[in-house]
């Protein structure tokens, strides 16, 4: 027996012992994959059978459209159609059982795409336009947008597209309209469909001015994804529309969000200017409480960028001590995750002893990541002396 199955096993009898159902069904379910994904089927297969046994026990009909359309999933990559085709159908009935609506869009969506994936196109195709008819009949904007953000992401991950866009021409009134854009963006930049999501961000940036923040959000999934040509092309479209805000408060917010979009593509000289010049118009039209909250977002973008020195001098201008607190946990954090552990240190040292120095510490100790065993020693070492 290989090592791996053997630990495999060992794992299997713990989850035996565990009493909570819910708990051991999920374990049970990521044991069967590490099964597969050892290429150990029989014991996969056993895994799934198990966990199948202990769903009617789960209440949760969210819980339980979950745990089906996970083991589904599991026999599809097996290519074991006839059995998830099984699960499908008992998740279908769990899903359509869920009382609250944002969990019930969204694995109904799920089940529509597996579906999908087993060939049965008219049912996914049904679930879909079922999904649209009630986001029509729902009262409350919220809900409607959670089924038709599903129905269109559906849509277009199937490769239906003539429907997704269908969706959006109808519902250009919808209150959460923006929202739906970019979810189908979000879609088409999972899907692949990069083109599609800029012909939308173009749009978007072109039309709506509201529609800002959301179109910089964009830009950073264009980065999540890799393509940092998009994303530059879309932080260009709005770099003179964050600059140039009339609204301080947006202004500040959108050139803290494009600024680091900026700062991971490469250009620190565009991140700096962008969060200078909107320190500078801060200082100048916004004051009351809103301005607290403004320079902690002021303060941890500088961190982000690597400009220390200026986002601990923004982030000592918060009135408010709580708040400043915060920013000063999070600026921290920011350079932790930069690596650069002396920051870090000069806040612990910067501070004395207290409360806050404690805070401080229980960040840096809990969020660390061993770069080198001599970086290690140095800093176990300088926490002794501060």
């Amino acid at each position: 027996m290989e090592p791996i199955e053997q630990l495999l096993d060992i794992g299997q009898s713990v989850i035996c012992r565990i009493g909570d159902v819910k708990i051991a069904t999920s374990l049970r379910i990521q044991l069967a994959r590490k099964y597969h994904r050892a290429g150990l089927r029989a014991q996969a297969v056993r895994a799934l059978s198990e966990a199948r046994e202990f769903i009617p026990l789960v209440r949760e009909n969210f819980l339980r459209a979950c745990f089906l359309c996970d083991i589904a999933r599991e026999f599809l990559w097996m290519e074991f159609k006839q059995e998830a085709l099984e699960m499908l159908r008992s998740a279908h009935s769990a899903a359509d059982q869920i009382v609250e609506q944002p969990l019930r869009a969204i694995y109904l969506g799920e089940v529509a795409y597996l579906y999908h994936q087993t060939e049965q196109e008219q049912l996914a195709r049904e679930i879909l336009f079922r999904m649209i008819a009630q986001a029509e009949m729902e009262e409350m904007p919220v809900f409607a947008y959670g089924y038709l953000e599903r129905a269109n992401f559906g849509f277009i991950r199937m490769g239906w597209e003539e429907e997704a866009w269908s969706v959006m021409a109808r519902n250009q009134a919808f209150p959460f309209f923006s929202e739906l854009e970019m979810g189908t963006c979000r879609a088409y930049i999972e899907t692949g469909m990069k083109n599609k999501a800029l012909e939308i961000a173009h749009r978007m940036a072109l039309e709506r001015q509201n529609s800002l923040l959301s179109v910089i959000s964009l830009a950073g999934m264009f980065l999540e994804s890799g393509d940092a040509d998009g994303a530059l092309e879309i932080a260009s479209k709005c770099r003179d529309k964050a600059t140039n805000a009339r609204d301080a408060e947006l202004k500040m917010i959108a050139s803290c969000k494009l600024a680091l979009v900026y700062f991971l593509l490469g250009n620190e000289y565009v991140a700096q200017e962008l969060l200078f010049s909107a320190s500078q118009s801060f200082s100048r039209e916004v004051a009351g409480p809103k301005a607290d909250k403004l320079l902690q977002t002021l303060a941890e973008s500088f961190a982000k960028i690597d400009l220390f020195r200026t986002a601990l001098a923004t982030a000592n201008r918060i009135v408010g001590s709580d708040l400043r607190q915060t920013a000063l946990e999070n600026i921290l954090i920011a350079r932790l995750e930069a690596g650069a552990v002396g920051d870090c240190l000069h806040m612990i040292h910067s501070i004395g002893n207290g409360r806050e120095r404690s805070v401080f510490v229980g960040l840096l100790t809990s969020g660390y990541k061993e770069r080198s065993v001599n970086e290690t020693v140095g800093l176990v070492e300088a926490l002794k002396e501060r």
